[in-house]
């Protein structure tokens, strides 16, 4: 639950952060047009398989997921940069 003084939770700090970093990732693979490698944005292995693809895309889906990020887009340089993650 949040605390009452204002101030972010462990979690809430943690989510907040992981979603900058990755928001901070994937806006940088865009915008310098790689080869819109997902190998990238996902970050996986060479030689991944569909089950690790499937599982990494939940994953970062989750974490960019604007009904879940809302509150901390600002942090991650704004919705529309959320948004840009995200699609």
């Amino acid at each position: 639950p949040p605390q009452q003084n204002g101030t972010m939770t462990d979690d809430e700090t943690a989510r907040k952060n992981i979603l900058v970093g990755e928001v901070a990732r994937i806006y940088h693979i865009k915008q310098y047009k790689f080869k819109f490698d997902w190998i990238q944005i996902f970050n996986l292995e060479s030689g991944f398989g569909e089950k690790d693809l499937e599982r990494k895309k939940r994953d970062l889906f989750r974490i960019l997921h604007p009904d879940k990020s809302a509150k901390y887009a600002r942090d991650a340089g704004g919705e529309e940069r959320l948004k840009a993650a995200y699609d």
